[in-house]
């Protein structure tokens, strides 16, 4: 999630003292004290942690990172389909890297000049696409916070959260690093109410 964001204090405060798993689609790298962090700070308490994150670059460091926690990583991307995916990896600006060069050219130019300012370093890559269904048939149903932070278009993002059956899925927070009506409209049906703090919305039940 963003810089801007305060996500950090809003899940510390939701979960207080309960131990659980959380997942992190889009990882990125290990930031334990950000306050736009979702989920990281609770593995200093004892919770379980996945990630997934396709960014070499990211991956790397995400690794050697998480050593001492309780994790599983996942080296792929999160797609509403699965498959073998152009990706365009930054070494640069390693948030903005994405399947959509578009999308990441107009979202730099909303950055601060001093990230506008950095040499670009992206690198041409293919990845491979797993579905949310694959990462709950593996890793189980009982994640109880998810972050999904997978750096493309809002109208992208609903499609991967359309992938999940919260049904099945016991969650009781998804952070979503955009704002999109649709999202709204599904998650309602499961019983969630909607939280937004820009640029992030709270899904919680």
């Amino acid at each position: 999630p963003s810089m801007f964001s305060n996500s950090k204090k809003i899940v510390s405060e939701f979960f207080a003292n309960h131990v659980g798993k959380f997942l992190e689609i889009g990882a990125n790298e290990l930031h334990l004290n950000h306050n736009d962090e979702p989920c990281s700070h609770l593995l200093e308490k004892g919770w379980y942690g996945l990630y997934c994150e396709p960014n070499p670059f990211s991956l790397v460091r995400l690794i050697e990172q998480t050593k001492d926690y309780n994790v599983d990583i996942l080296c792929a991307a999160v797609n509403y389909k699965t498959g073998i995916s152009k990706f365009k990896a930054s070494k640069s600006h390693a948030y903005l890297s994405s399947m959509d060069s578009v999308w990441m050219d107009f979202t730099l130019d909303l950055m601060p000049e001093s990230l506008k300012n950095i040499p670009r370093d992206d690198h041409n890559i293919f990845i491979n696409t797993v579905t949310p269904s694959e990462i709950f048939d593996k890793f189980g149903y009982d994640f109880d916070c998810i972050s999904i932070d997978v750096e493309l278009p809002p109208w992208h993002t609903h499609q991967i959260l359309t992938q999940i059956d919260f049904d099945k899925v016991i969650a009781k927070m998804v952070v979503v690093e955009t704002k999109f009506y649709s999202s709204d409209e599904y998650m309602r049906k499961f019983g969630f109410s909607i939280n937004f703090d820009g640029p992030d919305t709270f899904y919680i039940r």
